[in-house]
């Protein structure tokens, strides 16, 4: 009879290692699906970086486009409003009227220039003759 015991008995040992096998076989499958999912989702998220760095590029040139346009229009407008500041201020001069204007200013500084020069080198001259009679005199 101990044998009959012995077979009786180990059934349930059997059948337990087969229940902690099963259960290790579910972790092990547990564990692959896991790591294929998290594979799948490396690559996807590569994909998903890729296409999101792709869309802030055509967001970015789109962007910059629009500034552009913008700072071109500001520009177009600002330098519309001095023209007209001008015209108002009554400053139509064409440009060779402006140079012969400032040629002619030129030529009127320099004249004067030579003329304050004249004077005072004359002006210098008799305050020096005084101080040589004065100096005489006092010998």
């Amino acid at each position: 009879m101990a044998k009959t015991e012995n077979k009786e008995f180990l059934k349930p040992a059997e059948f337990a290692r087969k229940v902690w096998l099963a259960g290790v076989g579910a972790y092990g499958k547990a564990f692959e699906d896991a790591q294929e999912r998290f594979e799948k989702l490396n690559l996807e998220s590569n994909e998903l970086f890729d296409n999101l760095v792709k869309k802030g590029e055509k967001i970015e040139t789109e962007t910059q486009k629009r500034l552009e346009k913008v700072q071109a229009e500001a520009t177009s407008n600002i330098e519309d409003r001095i023209a007209k500041v001008r015209e108002s201020i009554a400053f139509p001069f064409p440009k060779v009227v402006k140079e012969d204007r400032i040629e002619k200013l030129e030529l009127e500084v320099a004249a004067l220039k030579r003329k304050v020069a004249a004077l005072s080198s004359t002006k210098a001259a008799p305050k020096k003759a005084a101080k040589k009679k004065a100096a005489k005199k006092a010998a």
